[in-house]
């Protein structure tokens, strides 16, 4: 796993709203922000359901590439171990092309990503071409702790442009 930092970008919104007074305070929320990231893909290493959502919050919205809807880490944590079990999902490697971190306020983020796992199974066993996926996660900040609130995973389908 690589995190490629790219393209990482920090802004506040369009509306000019203030919202880290200093660049140390920026630094160390979008640090605490990419180490959910981190433990996200860390956990797909080492198929670990709990580290996968140690950065959701209680009552997080996520919804994966194939529309599978769930509310709250604890069903996030169930359907993710359920998939950890498929050695044909969990093969490959995945790296980031690029990190897009705005926040909209001091304690609300987004972050927008693009994936790419290269080697991804089939069931059959045949290996998918090189996969792209877009993650949108909103972070809110809670008592100091930036978590995820929301999280929508999108597979690229680009026409004219491999998957």
């Amino acid at each position: 796993m690589r995190l490629l930092p790219l393209a990482l970008l920090i802004s506040g919104t369009a509306s000019g709203v203030a919202v880290a007074q200093n660049t140390g305070s920026v630094a160390v929320d979008s640090a605490a922000i990419m180490s959910a990231v981190e433990n996200w893909e860390r956990a797909w290493q080492v198929l670990d359901p709990e580290l996968a959502v140690r950065d959701y919050a209680v009552d997080a919205d996520w919804t994966n590439a194939f529309g599978m809807r769930r509310h709250g880490r604890d069903s996030i944590q169930t359907l993710v171990a359920e998939v950890f079990e498929l050695p044909f999902v969990v093969a490959g490697e995945t790296t980031y092309e690029y990190h897009d971190l705005q926040f909209l306020t001091s304690s609300i983020a987004l972050l927008r990503s693009r994936a790419i796992r290269v080697g991804q199974q089939l069931p059959s066993g045949e290996v998918e071409e090189p996969r792209r996926t877009n993650h949108l996660r909103v972070f809110v900040k809670r008592d100091g702790q930036w978590l995820i609130r929301s999280h929508l995973i999108g597979d690229e389908r680009t026409p004219g442009r491999p998957r």
